[in-house]
């Protein structure tokens, strides 16, 4: 290793123990506050658009510090005493974590509906096992447009990632101490071989971070290996910190505001839209670090105020509270109000995450951190230590918690019905006249019967098959279908239905929602003398929303597809994708028209419009609830959308179906039930059950135009 470069990393004498001299970093507890702030005020309001960042943010801080403990305590001792370093995580992370996966927990069963807290209870046990990153993955989670209701404990995927890494990092640097120590004799200086290591490490994960939020985005969202260069730069600092004491007073102020300025930039410029995390992630990771060089190896940091007032030191104590109840809080406050977030709303939930932060910092968080707890010492709870002053005001401070989410709840408003929806003889447009559309059938008037009899429902009826609570957040579709809708499906022999010989060929296409009118198109196109080919894939619209950020999976799934029509040529090629939830409706109808021309083939092609989605029954459904909480209304961009989209598909001779008649009455009301069936399993898909339930009505309207 050359000299130079280990004289480089060596620090003189006197520097080694001013820097290794263990001292408060108002600096660093500035930017614990910037970051929370930044989180808490996008999960909360959705501004500004790139509050996500403060979570990359809080990772560059961690890297810094733990790697910077790691290395000082080699430099003292001559080893990592991993009994000592994970003792120290575990009574600095667990106790806060903890009350918060139990507090959260236990009120989900009591504010949820039996599905939803039973799967916070299941993302409460990966929480608790720092494995909830990998949870939300397996589940599919999209963390900027989640289809189902968000967990209120999807925040601890990041907590999850940093101690995955740290399980890893204080290892590998031992390994690395003691073979580099025995190749160079002793020689070897341990942040040189650290920093090293960390350098190639993090390129390594910026670079599959790169390609990971190009080809799956969602995935990359959560990966320990996508995020794990993020921790890898603060870490970099780390081992470089006795060579920052050597930096310029006249460069300080100037690199810590060119970084605050980099902090505050990216909170604006990034976007669910934008490429994340890798290359976005960059400005917010390296302008803390810029705040970070900034700051290490001098005691006055007063050049940056913004960050080492008393405010925001105080924050950036309690950061950690904070970040583990803000969601929570968030997420069970707005079931409990489930009217629009007004100006009160929005302050009742800032006090209550406030005032939970600020108790449980001083109740349990930092006496538990001070104390012998891990020692061996039997009688640790006696040396935990909490302020006489919180002692007396945590029943206080628990009081005006529950007041203040008890009267955002009774103030909360009723949704307003927004828009009405076109008379049942209307409902299937086949020609650019709609006044030429045939009138509705008899099925069709016997399901607006009983969708107009569900609305009158003053509470659930008892004979509901299946109930409410088996069928909130069930399946879109039944086995056999559900895995032909994955990105690796079976063959397409395995998704076919009906005799493999038949006349007639029918084939559906879309996402989810595609896959979710499978079961009830089957009744039809499943027999007889047609087959049904099922080629809709979950989270794959088969339509360009945005082809630079949907995900290559998605891309090669449809150019397999539209071979497929190309080859077959089928009778009757069927489309039904979800709809977005804002945009340009002009633009996504075009799209859905452009992948329609490059799939040209089929001798009769039918566009489903997405069912009305406004209320979500996963949210809507609760201990208390009455049917009217959950009566959706056809919004005004819904009929946007499929106003373009009729004309879009119109233009390039398509038919289109309004589907909206299955599912609401002539006004636009939608129930979460007919009959004795519930209609939807959260916002959009529909129910197994209600499936085939609307089928004949279905058939009905469809097939005069296959």
């Amino acid at each position: 290793m050359p000299n130079t470069l280990l004289r480089c990393f060596t620090p003189k004498r006197g520097v080694a123990r001013r820097t290794e001299k263990k001292s408060f970093r108002p600096d660093i507890q500035g930017l614990r506050a910037f970051a929370v702030v930044a989180v808490v005020l996008d999960h909360l309001l959705g501004w500004p658009s790139g509050g996500f960042v403060g979570v990359d943010i809080f990772f560059v801080i961690s890297g810094f510090l733990i790697t910077g403990l790691l290395l000082r305590e080699h430099e003292r001792t001559g080893r990592i005493a991993f009994g000592g370093f994970y003792k120290r995580r575990i009574k600095r992370i667990l106790p806060a974590a903890v009350l918060v996966l139990l507090v959260t927990v236990l009120a989900g069963y009591f504010i949820f509906n039996k599905a939803r807290a039973t799967n916070t209870f299941w993302d409460g046990i990966w929480a608790f096992f720092f494995g909830a990153n990998w949870r939300q993955t397996v589940i599919g989670t999209d963390y900027f447009a989640a289809g189902g209701p968000v967990s209120p404990l999807q925040h601890y995927w990041s907590l999850a990632v940093e101690e995955q890494f740290y399980f890893v990092w204080p290892w590998l640097m031992l390994a690395l101490f003691a073979l580099t120590g025995k190749l160079y004799r002793g020689r070897a200086n341990p942040r040189v071989v650290a920093g090293i290591t960390m350098a190639i490490l993090t390129l390594g994960s910026l670079g599959w971070s790169l390609w990971e939020t190009s080809t799956n985005p969602n995935v990359a969202y959560f990966s320990t290996f996508s995020r794990a260069w993020e921790l890898g730069i603060g870490a970099l600092l780390a081992c470089a910190a006795t060579l920052l004491p050597r930096l310029s007073s006249t460069w300080r102020p100037i690199l810590a505001w060119v970084g605050l300025a980099g902090m505050i930039v990216s909170l604006f410029v990034i976007n669910p839209q934008t490429s994340f995390p890798a290359p976005s992630a960059l400005l917010p990771v390296l302008s803390t670090a810029l705040v970070i060089i900034a700051g290490t190896g001098t005691a006055d940091h007063s050049y940056i105020a913004p960050l080492t007032n008393p405010v925001a030191r105080y924050l950036g104590d309690i950061s950690y509270s904070l970040y583990l109840w803000h969601f929570p809080v968030i997420i069970l406050a707005g079931t409990l109000n489930p009217g629009e977030q007004n100006l009160l709303y929005n302050a009742a939930a800032i006090v209550a995450m406030l005032l939970l932060s600020v108790f449980a910092y001083h109740l349990v968080e930092d006496p538990i951190r001070k104390s012998l707890w891990l020692s061996g010492e039997k009688r640790w709870v006696r040396n935990i230590q909490v302020p006489d002053s919180y002692k007396l005001t945590a029943l206080g401070a628990l009081a005006a918690v529950t007041a203040v989410v008890v009267g955002a709840a009774m103030v909360a408003k009723a949704p307003v019905e927004q828009a009405t929806l076109p008379q049942a003889s209307a409902i299937v447009i086949g020609t650019s006249s709609a006044s030429a559309a045939p009138a509705a059938g008899p099925k069709v008037t016997e399901l607006q019967n009983e969708i107009a009899a569900a609305l009158t429902a003053t509470s659930w009826p008892e004979n509901l098959s299946p109930s409410m609570d088996d069928a909130v957040g069930n399946h879109e579709a039944p086995a056999g279908v559900a895995e032909c809708g994955k990105k690796v499906a079976p063959s397409a022999s395995d998704c076919l239905w009906g005799d493999p010989s038949a006349a007639k060929t029918a084939i559906l296409v879309g996402d989810s929602v595609g896959v979710a009118w499978a079961p009830a198109l089957l009744e039809t196109y499943g027999k007889g003398e047609w087959k049904l080919l099922m080629r809709a894939q979950f989270g794959c619209p088969f339509a360009v929303r945005d082809a630079k950020n949907e995900s290559t999976d998605c891309a090669t799934h449809k150019q397999a597809v539209t071979g497929d029509i190309q080859r077959i040529k089928p009778d009757l090629l069927i489309i039904a994708n979800n709809y977005p939830d804002s945009g340009d409706a002009q633009a996504w109808a075009r799209g859905a028209t452009e992948i329609l021309a490059e799939a040209a083939g089929a001798k009769s092609t039918v566009a489903l419009s997405s069912p009305p989605h406004d209320k979500d029954v996963q949210k809507c459904y609760r201990p208390g609830s009455k049917p009217q909480d959950c009566v959706s209304v056809v919004n005004g961009w819904y009929n946007d959308l499929t106003f373009a989209e009729r004309r879009a598909f119109e233009e390039v001779g398509a038919k289109y179906v309004n589907t909206s008649p299955l599912f609401c009455s002539p006004n636009g009301a939608c129930p979460a039930f007919v009959g004795a069936t519930p209609v939807k399993l959260d916002q959009v898909h529909m129910t197994l059950w209600y499936g085939g339930k609307l089928a004949p009505a279905l058939n009905e309207l469809i097939q005069p135009l296959s």
